[in-house]
């Protein structure tokens, strides 16, 4: 009998919401936060940023039932048209009489509901973010499960009127929500990315970087600051929540004098990425910016801030310098690691707060200038140390005083008008898209950036800064590559991002670093060291001593020396084939042997006495290698390598041309000295396997002095 009224009890709820049931399987109609405010019912679908959620997961009743005390029938009392809060229900259902439908008993019953699992959030429109309108909503049953306060959602439900207090509020009640940055959605259509497509093709037609025409692009009613606009272009293509690996955001600080277009320029920014947020320190407590508690009907709600609503878009806040130091240490974690920790009247939770922040500030002075005119005093920046250290580029704006620069923006301001509004507006559409077309790119830095990027580091972390320039320098060196939508990290945009923070270091007064492009330093190395000495020497041995020289030389070749297994070493090879220098003379092919000669004349004399024997320059290769095993292919030239078992190793000196000079000097000398006062007589010497001619020490693997041949000595 039991099971029959459970039975029933299961068939009166499904059948009290077939209405419902039947309305949902309806096309959602689709509306705006605000147009879902101003419904009375309805099923929908709508798009916003969930600001704020309950502390606590409620029971919703859907039905009130009692178990009869005397034959224990479960009896269905009343089915809700809707899952009711508890402060709806009401005690007289459960204090009225009422008969067992089994054994008409009315006493001695225990009331009880059927329930949903429900939490209570907020949303608010992304586009508008007005306070005045938002939407409460409820999460159901799954739902509930990993509620992203902070995240922009989509959610389906039905719209009801509920009474609250003294008012009467529309409640949509949600049965489906989709996380959008979880899910990744892409809004952009065929069309958008044709144009894209379209732009980047327009920039090369016209010879121009695709970067400087979205300079261009981006607010032109704000005049010049191109510089400063490339680089809220890269803050914005690196916005996005953090990886677990490494933060890719770029805070940029705009601070300067008054009435120089920072307000104007934050609000640019934050119309290039959606979500994005601006907000004002002025007026604002840090509790605000981040998230407060708010009581309401006995139940606590978190309410978010424009910091953690903008998380994985941009964050203006103008005039930060206006903010309490405590209050700027509260941010901290926000502008390196993305979270913040929040705990408030029972609320103990991480926030998400992986914004790119981009701020504003006036220099802390009386009257809002600079004090000095070429260069900035410490204490003008109202900024925690921290703080500041935390802002990866920095842009210093002065008044500018030039007469014909003043004259020139002038007649700028007065030729605008609201067709050159309208356009912009419609390019800041434009920039948006492409921004969020670049971010599916993720340029990887290849051998040759990075070392550049080491370098530079190096340079600057010794006079000034933290440790953090180098991730500051990768992440603009990753905006650049992807604005230009690569795959990879190329030396000319390290180069870029390396001379673009050098502008950064120019306005801070701080010393200004050039870097070579490693290849280029590896090539500069080798010309010293054969500059430098008499000796021919082999092409390997040259990088061998380049790398015990110059640390970033010996980073970017590595530890193989083998030509056919480096592509490094093939390419710097292929430098010195196609001449980097006029004055090295290639003696050998295999393996490639170089001589520096500074006289004309010398580069018509023979290179080597079996080179005049032969005629060729390719029995050279063949006379150099008889006894040296097939797997080897580089030789010494300067008589400072040993032959041993078909393999050569490398003799004990050290790394400077001087050391190979006195060893070599002091190893004739003792041949002299084992010859005696014979050894004037002798026009070659053997040394470590290799015959030498005394006077000009050309070299030979065999005895090769003829009456023919005459050396350089003799010509000399």
């Amino acid at each position: 009998m039991t099971e029959d009224f459970d039975k029933m009890k299961k068939g009166l709820i499904d059948e009290s919401y077939s209405i419902h049931d039947a309305e949902c399987r309806k096309q959602p109609k689709e509306v705006t936060i605000s147009e879902a405010l101003r419904m009375h019912s309805g099923y929908v679908r709508v798009k916003g940023g969930m600001i704020s959620g309950s502390r606590k997961l409620e029971k919703m009743p859907t039905n009130i039932f009692f178990t009869c005390g005397n034959c224990k029938t479960v009896n269905e009392v009343w089915t809700y048209p809707r899952p009711r809060f508890a402060y709806e229900t009401s005690k007289t259902e459960y204090s009225k009489l009422r008969k067992c439908i089994n054994c008409s008993e009315k006493i001695g019953h225990e009331y009880d509901h059927d329930v949903r699992n429900a939490v209570k959030i907020e949303l608010q429109d992304v586009e508008t973010f007005s306070d005045l309108e938002r939407l409460s909503a409820v999460l159901f049953d799954d739902c509930t499960n990993n509620v992203g306060v902070g995240e922009q959602v989509i959610v389906t439900g039905q719209i009801h009127k509920i009474r609250m207090s003294n008012s009467i509020v529309a409640f949509l009640f949600v049965d489906k929500i989709e996380y959008e940055n979880r899910e990744e959605l892409e809004e952009l259509t065929e069309i958008d990315i044709k144009e894209i497509q379209d732009l980047v093709k327009k920039s090369n037609e016209k010879k121009m970087d695709v970067i400087d025409m979205l300079v261009l692009m981006f607010a032109p009613s704000i005049i010049d600051y191109q510089f400063v606009k490339k680089g809220l272009l890269m803050c914005a293509v690196n916005s996005g929540i953090d990886s677990v690996n490494q933060r890719l955001r770029i805070n940029a600080l705009l601070i300067g004098e008054t009435g120089l277009d920072k307000s104007p320029m934050l609000r640019a920014a934050t119309k290039l990425v959606a979500k994005s947020r601006y907000c004002s320190a002025l007026n604002s407590s840090i509790r605000s910016l981040i998230g407060i508690v708010d009581k309401e009907d006995d139940n606590l709600m978190l309410r978010l801030g424009p910091v953690a609503s903008s998380s994985g878009a941009i964050c203006a806040i103008d005039e930060i310098g206006r903010m309490q130091f405590e209050d700027q240490g509260h941010l901290l974690s926000a502008l390196q690691e993305g979270k913040i920790p929040f705990a408030k009247h029972g609320f103990s939770t991480t926030l998400d707060g992986s914004a790119t922040f981009i701020m504003s500030a006036n220099p802390n002075t009386n009257d809002g200038k600079w004090r000095h005119e070429g260069k900035i005093e410490r204490n003008e920046i109202p900024l925690l140390g921290p703080f500041l250290d935390r802002n990866d580029l920095i842009f210093i704006f002065r008044t500018n005083r030039n007469k014909a620069d003043i004259i020139k923006y002038a007649f700028d301001k007065a030729d605008m008008d609201e067709f050159l509004y309208a356009e912009e507006e419609r390019d800041f559409d434009r920039l948006r898209k492409y921004v969020s077309y670049c971010k599916r790119f993720h340029p990887v830095l290849s051998h040759e950036s990075k070392n550049m990027l080491i370098q530079f580091y190096a340079s600057v972390a010794a006079k000034t800064g933290s440790p953090r320039i180098f991730d500051t320098l990768k992440n603009i060196s990753f905006a650049i590559a992807r604005l230009k939508q690569k795959d990879a990290i190329e030396v000319e945009d390290a180069d870029e991002a390396i001379e673009f923070y050098n502008v950064i270091l120019q306005q801070l007064e701080e010393i200004v670093i050039i870097t070579k492009d490693p290849r280029q330093l590896a090539v500069d190395e080798i010309i010293s060291i054969l500059s430098s000495t008499k000796y021919r020497y082999d092409f390997v041995e040259l990088v061998k001593i380049a790398c015990k020289n110059n640390e970033f030389v010996a980073r970017y070749i590595g530890n193989d020396f083998h030509v056919e297994s480096n592509k490094k070493l093939r390419s710097l090879r292929k430098r010195f084939l196609d001449g980097v220098d006029n004055r090295i003379v290639v003696v050998s092919l295999s393996p490639l042997v170089l001589e520096w000669r500074t006289n004309k004349t010398d580069q018509n004399d023979p290179t080597d006495h079996n080179d005049q024997q032969e005629g060729k320059k390719s029995n050279i290769a063949s006379d150099t290698t008889d006894d040296i095993s097939s797997d080897m292919h580089f030789s010494k030239i300067s008589p400072v390598s040993q032959v041993s078992h078909g393999s050569r190793v490398s003799a004990s000196y050290g790394s400077s041309i001087k050391d190979y000079e006195t060893y070599v000097a002091s190893s004739k000398t003792k041949i002299d000295a084992e010859m005696g006062d014979n050894s004037e007589k002798h026009d070659a010497y053997r040394f470590e396997g290799r015959w030498y001619c005394r006077k000009c020490n050309d070299h030979g693997d065999r005895f090769y002095m003829t009456e023919e041949t005459s050396c350089k000595g003799d010509k000399k």
